[in-house]
């Protein structure tokens, strides 16, 4: 915090954004003392395009402000991310037709999947091999799940992870929980196979993680940026957080932000998905990431407000186009709020799927069923191929003041506890 002093006659207290056209919630006549929080870029008034943020909040121009030190706006960064690359073949396609349009510069990837002679790492080398040919500027990361697919390391070492063998659903992956039935489950356990569970949970953590740190073609390791978890399942319990922060810290990897924007689409989706009645348990965990993994390095928060519709709904092609031109509006205002908040680093979480002619959801979960991997929901699919066509037809107004993050670039504290 800064302090500074009103020189002009009247200077006006905006809301919302740092520009004259926004309300005036006050007047700060000369010589009044004002508390500064930080300082932004704004409208260019009479030369001077800073502007600074008060604590309370309200933006005031800094060329009607006297302060003993300059102030300097932060470039805040920010970065796209394609989660659930690595299993179904639409939604790797998509991924990759957004990676070498730009459109993109992270990716999360599942690591257990495999089917006849296809595994992960065998996808996961080729969006390498596109980085290589193509000079493309992005991140790989691992994208952590025990909730879709089956273990890397088999039921039989990890036997507490997998649902009873009779509920295994034929020929797919699906050894795992579903998302809806795991906590259930853990809650079902007496302390001793909780701890065991836990124990399992590492193994399994990270055993995911060495397919890309020892790959088992034994082709050289790749490069993981990050980790974020299938269906945000660290969040439904205390334990599952710390088991998979652990993994991430003995790592020293990077993780996703705990702080989900916006906040009640994150309560709609762990009352739903987890099954998670209280939103004070995901408030207790975010107090254990500032109290035990601070230095665990995570972006500001993540926003998933292009995720959608909620709730999940059939897409008729010729609601598209109008749902395109609303993610895209929705995009242009994630931006702008992140170029004036108090964070620094930004993820914006996207699910894509290739632009296809739409099906109905018997033809998507044959799709589904013939990748060989479950825990990817089909209900999605028309809402994933409404996100690939607004990300490829999204330009960035070029604000100053955001630029293209790096998950390389994040340091401690970037999450303000």
């Amino acid at each position: 915090m800064k302090y500074g002093k009103v020189t002009c006659s009247l200077l006006n207290v905006r809301i919302i954004e740092p520009n004259r056209s926004r309300p005036a919630v006050s007047q700060l006549p000369a010589g009044t003392r004002v508390k500064i929080d930080f300082a932004v870029y704004g409208e260019d008034y009479k030369g001077i395009d800073v502007w600074y943020c008060l604590v309370g909040g309200g933006f005031i121009w800094s060329g009607g402000v006297q302060t003993r030190i300059v102030l300097k706006p932060v470039i805040r960064k920010y970065f796209f991310t394609a989660d659930d690359y690595g299993a179904v073949e639409t939604i790797n396609r998509g991924i990759i037709t957004a990676l070498k349009a730009k459109a993109l510069n992270s990716v999360a990837c599942f690591t257990n999947y495999r089917k006849d002679n296809k595994v992960s790492i065998d996808m996961i080398r080729q969006l390498v091999t596109i980085q290589n040919d193509e000079g493309l500027d992005f991140e790989i990361g691992v994208h952590l799940t025990i909730t879709s697919g089956s273990p890397v390391l088999g039921r039989d070492c990890v036997g507490l992870l997998c649902r009873p063998q009779g509920e295994v659903k034929g020929s797919l992956q699906s050894d795992f929980y579903e998302y809806t039935h795991i906590l259930d489950f853990y809650y079902s356990l007496d302390s001793k196979d909780k701890n065991e569970f836990i124990r399992d949970l590492k193994r399994e953590l990270q055993a995911q993680i060495d397919v890309m740190n020892d790959p088992p073609d034994k082709k050289g390791a790749i490069e993981i940026s990050h980790l974020s978890v299938h269906h945000n399942t660290h969040m439904f319990h205390a334990d599952f957080y710390r088991a998979f922060m652990d993994v991430a810290k003995s790592n020293q990897l990077r993780f996703r932000s705990v702080q989900n924007v916006p906040e009640w689409k994150d309560r709609l989706y762990m009352r739903n998905k987890g099954k998670i009645k209280s939103y004070g348990s995901v408030k207790a965990i975010k107090r254990i990431y500032c109290s035990e993994y601070k230095d665990t390095v995570s972006p500001g928060y993540f926003n998933s407000d292009h995720y959608g519709p909620i709730p999940m709904i059939r897409i008729y092609p010729f609601r598209l186009r109008h749902l395109q031109k609303k993610k895209n509006r929705k995009l242009i205002r994630i931006l702008r709020e992140f170029r004036v908040s108090k964070f620094k680093t930004m993820e914006i979480l996207l699910h894509l799927r290739e632009k296809k002619i739409f099906g109905s959801h018997r033809e998507y979960d044959e799709e589904l069923k013939k990748s060989g991997y479950e825990g990817v929901d089909s209900k999605a699919f028309d809402s994933r191929t409404a996100e690939f066509c607004s990300i490829m037809s999204f330009e960035a107004s070029g604000d100053k003041g955001l630029t293209y993050g790096s998950w390389k670039e994040l340091l401690p504290g970037e999450y303000l506890c």
